[in-house]
């Protein structure tokens, strides 16, 4: 049995011919080494090694409950390297814009139908194959760039119909191939490949939410004690870090609040009892910002 299928070995074969000649670029050799060295800071390693402990957890879990195959192995060590990784990257640089299941659900709708795509449907000759993947990949890359330029924003909604009626009917037509003939187990391992980043997404929440509220709070606490000790009042920076902990508790969207100054413009506090006010306006949500 071949670990790798042809499609995936077109894969390979793209991604060095693309690492190789990327390094022969001179900026790119002198880039890749900032990155490396960035890349072994504690703070990113301890990221990342959390990281790989929990979905190894919930792989183990999964593989537990439903013995997974080879392929479906791979299927979601791919999810965790592309989906899983790369958010914890956009959470280290504080990219994330909208945290919740839904969007991580949405965010993951292009990774469904590539990783069913790349697995799980007929697999051509290698050479075919070597042609089909780079116009696969930009297929599905393009709608990643398109949302990032305003140029394409009106062409965005149209994209996401398609992308989403896509999903939808690639969903639609393996549960009816799986009612059809319900012991073909390439129908049931395709349906499995597809339903799995979906759980993955919501197993892995938990760990994002952690990941993405210690960030968060700590730039928030970095900023509080930078600003209050610029004008010779740490004292009261940390009356108000002490109020800030027991305000948030383990609310995002409360640490979110107390950054953008939601209600109160706390970098103007003098007094302890400002403070209070403070936390007063952000508990019931009574907007008391003062522009000077």
């Amino acid at each position: 049995m071949n670990i790798l299928s042809n499609r995936e070995i077109a894969l390979v074969f793209w991604l060095l011919s693309f690492m190789i000649y990327a390094f022969t670029i001179k900026d790119v050799r002198k880039s890749f080494g900032k990155v490396v060295k960035n890349f072994f800071s504690r703070q990113i390693q301890a990221y990342i090694i959390i990281s790989i402990i929990y979905f190894g957890i919930i792989l183990y879990g999964v593989n537990k409950i439903y013995h997974l195959n080879i392929g479906l192995i791979k299927d979601s060590i791919l999810w965790f390297c592309i989906s899983g990784l790369y958010f914890t990257q956009k959470i280290i640089t504080n990219k994330i814009k909208d945290f919740s299941i839904v969007s991580r659900l949405k965010d993951n709708i292009t990774f469904l139908v590539f990783i069913e795509l790349l697995a799980n449907t007929y697999v051509f000759p290698v050479i075919i194959e070597i042609i089909i993947v780079p116009i696969s990949l930009f297929v599905f890359i393009f709608y990643d760039v398109a949302k990032k330029h305003k140029d394409a924003e009106l062409l965005m909604p149209i994209i996401n119909k398609i992308r989403m009626l896509f999903t939808i009917g690639l969903i639609a037509y393996l549960l009816v191939s799986f009612i059809n003939n319900p012991d073909e187990i390439v129908n049931y391992n395709s349906l499995v490949g597809l339903l799995l980043p979906v759980v993955y997404i919501i197993l892995y929440f938990p760990m994002q939410y952690v990941q993405i509220f210690y960030t968060n709070y700590e730039i928030l606490t970095v900023v509080i004690k930078y600003v209050f000790r610029n004008i010779n009042k740490p004292e009261i920076g940390k009356y108000l870090l002490k109020r800030v902990r027991r305000f948030v508790g383990f609310s995002l969207a409360r640490v979110e609040q107390i950054r953008s100054c939601r209600y109160y413009f706390w970098h103007n506090i003098d007094s302890y009892e400002e403070v209070d006010f403070c936390i007063t306006c952000n508990r019931h949500h009574i907007d008391k910002r003062i522009l000077f």
